[in-house]
């Protein structure tokens, strides 16, 4: 199993993980300084996650522009429907986040953008078939994601 020790931690901490544990510093990798977000980013670029999938079908982006709330508030709604959310930690470029969702067996992503945002409606990415499906209102957001599921597992079988 990896281990990433954040910068707060002393390097030492690494002697007290056990056997069958690699464990590095986000000071000796060089990312230092770097967020939640960007150091998914990186440890996805460095084969760090390849193979770790996720439970959460769903992944919300979270949009540089558009701040946390919009993001976590549609996934809030989307967890009380019974339909797993993920959303993703810090605002970082959109490309990245929705890498990050294919590569951990995310099967589609809600984004928002300021534009969005405005008129209060999402776009809906199937991260496997990359279709998406754009201004779909606020209102609507949970029918229209666990019909693209639906869709998403038909295709699947």
């Amino acid at each position: 199993m990896r281990v990433l020790l954040d910068e707060q931690l002393d390097w030492q901490l690494r002697r007290s993980f056990g056997e069958g544990f690699e464990v590095e510093t986000v000071s000796w990798r060089g990312w230092k300084g770097k967020k939640n977000g960007e150091l998914l980013a990186l440890m996805e670029e460095a084969g760090w996650l390849s193979g770790a999938a996720t439970t959460a079908p769903v992944l919300v982006a979270n949009f540089p522009e558009v701040g946390p709330a919009t993001a976590f508030g549609l996934a809030a709604r989307l967890r009380a429907s019974g339909i797993g959310a993920e959303v993703f930690p810090d605002a970082i470029q959109l490309g990245k986040q929705l890498g990050y969702g294919s590569a951990h067996g995310h099967k589609v992503a809600v984004i928002v953008g300021p534009d969005e945002r405005d008129r209060k409606v999402f776009n809906l990415r199937d991260l496997v078939t990359r279709k998406e499906v754009r201004a779909i209102p606020f209102d609507d957001l949970e029918k229209a994601v666990a019909g693209a599921l639906g869709a998403a597992a038909g295709e699947g079988s």
